[in-house]
């Protein structure tokens, strides 16, 4: 069974790199601030912190080399489709 795509006014959590490094270089400060990724329009709403399980995931002292640069917690204010790439 598939997950339910996020609705507007959902808040999901922001991971992958490349949407990351696009937030990061072109929306410093997205916490509390309004957003647009791929036409797409977010709140940022708290960083996603490094969690324990990527020890074990990854290799132990993961979570600690994360810190700072986990993901994005965002809120949805418009429907949209992201993309894995520009390209599609």
């Amino acid at each position: 069974m598939q997950n339910p795509a996020p609705n507007t006014g959902d808040v999901v959590e922001i991971y992958t790199p490349p949407a990351l490094q696009v937030i990061r270089d072109e929306h410093p400060g997205a916490i509390d601030n309004e957003f647009e990724l791929q036409g797409i329009n977010f709140l940022g709403t708290q960083e996603a912190a490094p969690c324990y399980w990527m020890n074990g995931a990854i290799a132990e002292g993961a979570e600690e080399a994360m810190k700072g640069r986990g993901g994005l917690r965002a809120k949805i204010l418009t429907n949209g489709r992201l993309k894995k790439s520009p390209e599609g």
